[in-house]
């Protein structure tokens, strides 16, 4: 029993000295008729840098969305509207998103001097990738060389998931097309409920209302979309400006008529052919939205 306590007392000071971390237990035999319990020792410092490491992981891949959303909207703007803030406020909107959220100067003026390169050689695209379990992706995307993203798409589906590149509008029984317009109360109007944003919908001819985000305490405000055809997007949004409803943003986008359950496996598969697809870069490709009717 002695040489017991002496076991027993030791694992004890061992376990309790500062930096000791998570222990696991289990049953060690000292004698007959004795049974202590083994402490398995993790060390806590390891685990602090573990956690540490992926704290930062995880901020710099914020940092890094913010970027690629940001360069995405000027790619758009300029394509769109033509490289001068002054006369294109979709681009004036996205250089202030870009400075808002701690984007470098220069960032925001190689994505503009790289758009402009570009402009003339880009050709736009829906991509339609037929998945697993009836499932559909669709990407839309700009790229100078499209039968060469085409090859490289294919490749990396059918790496991932043995899924095949459709022919276009293969996928068009399966999505919609809608406009799908931000909102939130103007500056000097109250808080606006579902059921006040719902009657403004009915009057502005839009379909559907979604809450996107609850006002929170550092005051920014609820945010709704507001759902339309696409062909009445901008009558719709003509019609807001006499409510007490600010558009924030607005695109059209395609949403799908029904979702699909895939097992954990295919959704990891999918989702890293999707990030592998969108990290293309030879030849130039940007991947501006990514569509699909998965239920994640």
């Amino acid at each position: 029993m002695d040489r017991a306590l002496k076991f027993f007392t030791s694992y004890i000071r061992l376990s309790t000295q500062p930096g000791i971390g998570q222990s696991h237990i289990k049953s060690l035999s000292v004698s007959p008729g004795v049974y202590l319990q083994h402490i398995q020792i993790r060390h806590a410092g390891h685990s602090q840098w573990a956690n540490r490491r992926h704290g930062k992981a995880l901020e710099d891949d914020k940092k890094a969305k913010v970027i690629n959303q940001t360069i995405f909207k000027i790619r758009i703007a300029i394509r769109e509207g033509g490289p001068d803030p002054k006369t294109n406020s979709q681009l004036a909107k996205a250089l202030e998103f870009g400075s808002k959220n701690n984007v470098p100067a220069n960032t925001l003026k190689k994505a503009i001097d790289r758009m402009l390169t570009l402009k003339d050689r880009l050709k736009q695209e829906k991509v339609e990738v037929r998945g697993p379990n009836g499932s559909f992706i669709i990407f839309d995307l700009a790229t100078e060389n499209m039968n060469k993203t085409k090859k490289d798409i294919k490749k990396i589906i059918a790496r991932n998931f043995g899924g095949e590149v459709m022919s276009k509008g293969g996928s068009r029984f399966h999505f919609q097309e809608k406009g799908i317009i931000t909102v939130c109360a103007k500056e000097d109007s109250p808080p606006l409920t579902m059921e006040d944003v719902e009657e403004i919908a009915i009057e502005v001819d839009a379909e559907e209302v979604k809450t996107v985000s609850e006002e929170s305490d550092n005051g920014a405000k609820t945010q709704f979309e507001l759902l339309c055809d696409s062909e009445n997007l901008y009558a719709v949004l003509k019609n807001l400006s006499d409510t007490n409803l600010e558009m924030l943003e607005f695109k059209v986008a395609l949403l799908p008529n029904d979702l699909v359950d895939l097992s954990d496996d295919d959704k990891e598969n999918v989702d890293q052919a999707i990030h592998l697809i969108k990290s293309l870069v030879e030849p130039s490709v940007f991947v501006e939205h990514v569509y699909d009717n998965i239920n994640w």
